[in-house]
């Protein structure tokens, strides 16, 4: 008679065990997904300067523009600046891959 008894204690205790170990995963996709984002941010501020090291004249020109250029005037010029950058990159990837595609024909 023990037996029943303990094999339903058993089958409650891995019940409990299987939710409290999917409330755990839960947790931890949802950690893992804050961590993942906060990474990104650290990643695009690496990106970021990584292009500044690698093409210091930026930096020297926009210093250049705030001291000869009205503040308020940089910053319309900034975001123009912006907008045309933000353009070339998504053009960029489709000019490239037809620049491949293009050589690719002459090669055969």
């Amino acid at each position: 008679m023990a037996t029943p008894t303990l094999n339903h204690r058993l089958a409650q205790r891995r019940i409990a065990l299987l939710k409290k170990s999917g409330q755990q995963r839960n947790a931890l996709q949802l950690q893992a997904l804050q961590a993942r984002q906060s990474l990104s941010v650290v990643d695009a501020g690496l990106r970021i300067a990584g292009h500044v090291k690698r093409h210091p004249l930026i930096i020297a020109g926009v210093v250049a523009a705030a001291v000869i250029v009205k503040p308020k005037k940089l910053f319309s010029w900034l975001n123009k600046g912006l907008v045309v950058w933000r353009v070339w990159q998504g053009i960029r990837p489709r000019t490239t891959s037809r620049d491949v595609q293009k050589n690719d024909q002459f090669t055969d």
